[in-house]
């Protein structure tokens, strides 16, 4: 199978691919597409991998995406992990990688837009891969 920087394809099949993160083994699912396949640097993984290693506690992911740093903080059993994801199709891969890891059980995924500042009505803008959330103020 072709091989992405960081990635092994795995499987592809209906405008899906399964793919595994070569320096950890975590497997993930998303569309087949571009803009999902972004390359993994050996040096980023092993210092994303230091932080990660937490011993117990909480993680909290904002900005869960598909799952990359929420699953990697799940892998050990004693640390209970928040992933919060605002985007309903980033939300759906979310917990469709949760499953697919077997991390159900400390992972608990959450589908709401974090942001600080006074309470107002806010929107999700969504490109299908990254979103942003924007106060009604500002739409004019």
């Amino acid at each position: 199978m072709r091989r992405f920087k960081g990635f092994s394809i795995v499987e592809r099949k209906q405008g899906e691919v399964l793919i595994r993160n070569r320096f950890n083994g975590l497997l993930f699912r998303f569309p087949d597409n571009a803009y999902f396949l972004s390359g993994v640097d050996p040096a980023v993984e092993i210092l994303v991998d230091s932080y990660l290693d937490i011993e117990s506690g909480i993680f909290i992911d904002i900005g869960a995406f598909i799952g990359r740093y929420t699953i990697k903080a799940a892998r050990n059993k004693n640390v209970h992990v928040l992933g919060i994801e605002p985007n309903p199709i980033s939300f759906a891969w979310l917990k469709t990688n949760i499953e697919l890891n077997g991390l159900n059980g400390n992972i608990i995924p959450i589908q709401k837009a974090v942001y600080e500042g006074e309470e107002s009505e806010i929107r999700l803008l969504n490109n299908y891969t990254m979103s942003r959330i924007v106060l009604n103020d500002d739409l004019g």
